[in-house]
C-alpha cells in the first residue's frame, strides 16, 4: 500500500519502507482528480481530498488536518512526549518536530508569518531552525511524517487518532 510503505506484491512483500524525517517536497502542485474512497474515511465537515500531516510516535500513529489549519502552529503530546505541527496553507504542507531543545520545553504560536516560541521570544523557520532570539541557529529534531489524502491515510492505517483541538 502506498501510503503506509508496505510492500504488498513482490519478493519484499512485507517489507516496509524505513519513514525519513528530514526530507523535501519535490512539488507542491496537485491535480484536481475525484477522489473514489468510503464515507467511513472522511474527516467530519472536511472533502475526501483533505491533505492531513501523519505523525508517527512509537505505537501511535496521530492525523492532523493540516488544511484546516493553513498558516499555523498544532503544540500535541504523543505517548507522554511533546511536539509542534508547523502547517502551511500554501501547498498545503506541514512539518512535526520533537518541541523541546536541550532538556528545555517549547511551545509555539504563529503570528503575522513569524513562528515564535513563547519561552525565549526566539524566531523559527518552517524548516526547523530559529533564525532570531537567544535560540538563534538552533535546530528542531524532524519526526517521520507522511503527507497524504485523510482517506489514504485512514485506509492505510485503521487506528490512526485524528487530533482534535
Amino acid at each position: 500500500m502506498q501510503v503506509s510503505g508496505e510492500a504488498i506484491v513482490g519478493r519484499l512483500t512485507g517489507t516496509r519502507l524505513t519513514p525519513l524525517p528530514d526530507t523535501a517536497v519535490r512539488s507542491t502542485k496537485r491535480a484536481a482528480l475525484p477522489f473514489l474512497c468510503p464515507k467511513t474515511a472522511v474527516i467530519p465537515g472536511s472533502t475526501p481530498g483533505e491533505v492531513a500531516l501523519g505523525v508517527d510516535m512509537g505505537d501511535t500513529l496521530r492525523a492532523y488536518p493540516i488544511e484546516r489549519v493553513g498558516d499555523g502552529v498544532i503544540n500535541d503530546e504523543i505517548e507522554g512526549t511533546a511536539l509542534v505541527i508547523f502547517s502551511q496553507e500554501q501547498g498545503p504542507t506541514g512539518a512535526a518536530y520533537l518541541s523541546s531543545v536541550d532538556g528545555r520545553a517549547l511551545t509555539f504560536t504563529w503570528a503575522d508569518i513569524l513562528i515564535t516560541d513563547n519561552e525565549t521570544g526566539s524566531t523559527w523557520a518552517f524548516t526547523r531552525t530559529a533564525v532570531a532570539g537567544e535560540l538563534a541557529g538552533t535546530q528542531l529534531q524532524p519526526l517521520p511524517v507522511r503527507s497524504a489524502f485523510w482517506f489514504s491515510l485512514i485506509a492505510a492505517f485503521p487506528d490512526l487518532t485524528l487530533y482534535q483541538e
